[in-house]
């Protein structure tokens, strides 16, 4: 499996719990038997400095049940002197007494059930938080690609319904459960003294009790990994229809009832599912309840022959029965919560089946804290070969050079993998984002005492910005040269998507949604020449300070470039250099420090123009916000825009045009100063005036800069210092614009298509310019 996306655990069970005071290993024990998963024991991480209000938890359920063990026994003295004696002045003052002596006890266990429920809540909202806080920490720090193969509705589900889930077993099934145990050890003790052989009868019928409380978990567990896939169904189609572009598309297409009709099978599904869990959990509690209520009536029947053979009392006997319900109420009523442990127990799964998922080593801190100890990343694997010994891979055509000359060669096998761990810089403190949701830096997870408050800025954008020692970006670096070598890059299919919404399947492999066979289908390695690589072999170089254009056919290869110069993926193959530098020994923000994209859809947050362009320079002020935007040509919007940056740009910012977007996205970028710019088809989608104006923006801000440029439009490459012509992942051509055009080759046949498609689309404009009148 490639390291890229290969589960790598954030530590075994006995890493975890090492260090562990006994209490919060305890409670993770009692989680996993409860929930019957093994996960569950792991979740440890998320309580481990809770020891002392899990131990207050077992304190005020073992008084409040030894408050209630004195009931059974004044309830005896009540039975037996006061109400089957003849009763004179003192007695009825002490039968008085006596029911006081009740009332007081009833409170008592009462006020302390309270508290023991305050101080579980407590717990479980300390683990939500630390439990939300890891599953996004970790999201941050996974490659890029395991995302294009997500749906998004699973990972809402994952912070919506699972984390309800574990904060409801954390604070309210695993007390209910210690309240059980301990109430349950308590009455034992109260029935053998209040009559021993009663006491016998119980305990052996108590076996009965408690196996029946364990029918249909296995069943039960089948229709929750059902019930949240198809959850995750629901989310992801309400997703896909809420959102901006879906929600436009919608209507674009027409498609409002399809969609209501898609849903409505989705939720009318999952409520079956839902339907036959309740069924299946409810015959459970049937029998266990039916279970607990024959065992007491057979310790009754024998009660009551004992008390007509004169071998007990009255009292005794309505006290045993009193004292027989008090230890087996709150285990039935533990079986009633059967349904939520087995959702919890999935729940476990799914956190730990994503958590277990090897991060970006460029992402990740040295240490990350979970509120509690410190969880040690795992430690990086050898890089695997993506070829399978014994399988051949296809190599491409060897890089060749010179002014329009075509790249030819001999086929040739792809190199070995080497088998050295790319280990990177781990990556500095991140701070909050101005006008977004504080992060907390690594090694800085917030504990117990909840999260950092915010700070009001003096300007636009929300909240203040962090010290600008703490971006990454440091001083203005000079120019590189970017060096692409020997590259090859494929992507992994199945395998980089190995996270899903049914749960895991420990006998298998991690996650799956799909039927066992078809999911092996799809993550199966493909055999020897099926082997499709994105990019094979390239070599190119960005000289220093030069515009450096990348072209060719859709499916070339050319954003897949752009992938991994940008960083978002590493070669299998080969190395990416800065100034002879392997990008591997830099740390995620030298590399980002070093190269700022514009891609072609730049994506902006439902922020203020201020906080979208300083996301790219955390510490930047208003006034270099302003000159930056101004610089990418957005000065005559500013002027019409009454609040200026301070200005929402809506969800996605589809409050601006096209191009206004583009040079946003643009001025983010530069208020960075990065050295090295690449541009992916920035300006594809713009019309030819504002895709001029855009260019305009790129030529004047983009001078001293190492530009690498991917076009789709060769017309705005023409002055490149060196174009780049790929075609099936490798360079067939290189040179300057005239060279290449002369030559003949595959860049003069591109070029000379888009000349013609031009001339014939402006031809088309005049005449239907000339059939309407216009002059």
């Amino acid at each position: 499996m490639n390291s890229r996306t290969s589960p790598a655990p954030t530590g075994g069970r006995g890493e975890e719990s090492r260090g562990v005071p006994l209490a919060p290993r305890l409670m993770a024990l009692l989680l996993a038997r409860l929930t019957a998963s093994h996960s569950a024991r792991r979740g440890v991480r998320f309580f481990d400095d809770q020891g002392g209000r899990l131990l207050a938890i077992v304190g005020l359920d073992l008084v409040g049940a030894l408050s209630m063990a004195v009931a059974p026994f004044v309830l005896r003295t009540v039975v037996d002197d006061g109400l089957l004696e003849d009763g004179s002045a003192q007695g009825r003052s002490a039968l008085v007494g006596q029911v006081a002596l009740l009332l007081l006890a009833f409170l008592l266990q009462a006020a302390l059930g309270a508290a023991s429920t305050l101080v579980g809540a407590g717990v479980g909202e300390r683990v939500s938080m630390r439990a939300t806080v890891a599953v996004h920490d970790h999201l941050l720090r996974l490659p890029f690609s395991f995302f294009p193969g997500q749906r998004h509705g699973d990972v809402l589900t994952l912070f919506g319904a699972d984390i309800a889930e574990v904060r409801s077993a954390v604070s309210l099934s695993v007390p209910r459960a210690i309240s059980a145990a301990v109430t349950a050890v308590v009455g034992l003790v109260s029935i053998a003294v209040l009559e021993w052989r009663l006491a016998v009868v119980a305990v052996c019928l108590s076996p009965l009790v408690f196996g029946l409380m364990t029918l249909g978990r296995r069943r039960g567990r089948e229709l929750t990994r059902e019930h949240i896939k198809l959850r995750s169904a629901h989310f992801a189609v309400i997703t896909d229809t809420t959102g901006v572009s879906g929600a436009l598309h919608v209507r674009l297409f027409g498609r409002s009832l399809y969609e209501s009709d898609r849903l409505a099978g989705i939720a009318a599904q999952t409520s079956q599912v839902a339907l036959e869990r309740i069924r299946v959990s409810a015959k459970a509690q049937l029998m266990s309840s039916g279970g607990a209520a024959s065992a007491i009536v057979a310790v009754m029947s024998v009660g009551i022959w004992l008390v007509s053979t004169d071998r007990t009392t009255v009292g005794t006997l309505v006290a045993f029965a009193s004292a027989l319900l008090f230890a087996y109420r709150p285990v039935t009523g533990l079986a009633e919560s059967r349904a939520d442990l087995i959702e919890a127990g999935v729940a476990f799964d799914r956190i730990f089946g994503l958590l277990d998922l090897r991060p970006d080593l460029r992402n990740l801190p040295t240490t990350t804290t979970t509120g509690g100890s410190p969880v040690v990343p795992a430690r990086s694997r050898p890089r695997a070969d993506p070829a399978a010994p014994g399988r051949r891979a296809v190599g491409p055509p060897a890089a060749g050079s010179g002014s329009g000359a075509a790249v030819g060669g001999p086929v040739v096998p792809a190199p070995r993998a080497t088998t050295t761990p790319r280990v990177r810089t781990p990556l500095g403190e991140q701070r909050a984002v101005p006008g977004r949701s504080p992060v907390p830096g690594p090694g800085a997870m917030p504990g117990p005492g909840a999260m950092a408050d915010p700070v009001a800025m003096p300007g636009a954008g929300g909240r203040s910005p962090a010290p600008r020692d703490s971006d990454p970006a440091g001083p203005a670096m000079q120019a590189p040269e970017i060096t692409v070598d020997g590259v090859w890059f494929r992507y992994l299919g199945g395998r980089q998507n190995a996270w899903s919404a049914a749960g895991r399947d420990v006998r298998r492999r991690w996650w799956y949604v799909e039927d066992e066979d078809e999911a092996d289908a799809e993550t199966a390695e493909p055999a020897g020449d099926e082997v499709r690589w994105a990019l094979r072999d390239l070599h190119l170089t960005a000289r220093a300070g030069e515009k450096t254009a990348v072209v060719g056919a859709s499916g070339a290869g050319k954003t897949t470039l752009g992938y991994l110069l940008s960083g978002v993926h590493l070669p299998d193959r080969g190395r990416l250099l800065r100034d002879g530098a392997d990008f591997a020994e830099l740390s995620w923000g030298e590399l980002r420090a070093t190269i700022g994209v514009v891609p072609q859809d730049p994506y902006l947050f439902n922020d203020t123009i201020a906080a979208n362009v300083r996301y790219g320079q955390l510490g930047a002020s208003d006034e270099e916000i302003t000159a930056a935007v101004t610089d990418a040509g957005l000065g005559p919007l500013l002027t019409r825009l009454p609040r200026g940056i301070a200005t929402k740009v809506g969800a996605r910012g589809y409050q601006l045009s096209g191009g206004e977007r583009q040079r946003l996205a643009l001025a983010r970028v530069l208020i960075a100063d990065p050295p090295v710019l690449i541009l992916d088809e920035a300006t594809s989608q713009l019309d030819a005036a504002t895709e001029h104006t855009v260019q305009e923006a790129l030529g004047r801000l983009g001078a001293g800069r190492t530009r690498i440029v991917i076009a789709h439009r060769l017309s705005t490459i023409v002055d490149a210092d060196r174009i780049y012509v790929m075609g099936d992942g490798s360079v067939v051509e290189q040179g300057r614009h005239v060279d290449l055009v002369q030559a003949g080759g595959a860049y003069a046949r591109l070029y000379n298509r888009q000349i013609r498609g031009d001339a014939d689309a402006a031809a088309d404009d005049v005449t239907r310019a000339d059939e309407a009148g216009v002059p």
